[in-house]
């Protein structure tokens, strides 16, 4: 379901007249970064990495605050670990996930101890990059 403005009366709206990340987009976001089918994971690493490139901050009731969670970074980290496709096209999507991660990162840097040492499987790859 796309992200749409909140009614003002319905309480979804945020402070600043944000619209709202419905949790069915953010769990059909991870769960498409996880896919197996590499296409479906490129295009959402590489939806992260344009919608996190243009904002300044994660403010509270943001799409940027939905985006920058431990979920979604985690699901990035896992993308930058798989070693299929071909190498040329593993190579563009591991840079959209890199470039996603190094987004996320930048807004919320609380995030990237919390992902590398949670012991969920991104921890050898967090040791790499930090």
């Amino acid at each position: 379901a796309p992200a749409k403005p909140a009614e003002s009366s319905g309480g979804a709206e945020s402070s600043g007249g944000a619209w709202v990340v419905p949790e069915a987009a953010l769990v059909a976001l991870v769960a498409a970064l996880r896919e197996d089918d590499w296409q479906t994971a490129a295009y959402a690493a590489k939806t992260v990495q344009n919608v996190l490139l243009r904002c300044t901050a994660a403010r509270e009731g943001s799409v940027a605050d939905a985006l920058c969670c431990a979920p979604v970074l985690a699901a990035l980290i896992s993308l930058l670990a798989r070693r299929r496709p071909a190498p040329v096209a593993a190579a563009a999507r591991r840079a959209s996930a890199a470039a996603a991660a190094a987004h996320l990162i930048r807004l919320r840097p609380s995030l990237a101890h919390s992902v590398f040492s949670s012991g969920n499987g991104s921890s050898e790859l967090g040791a790499q990059v930090l």
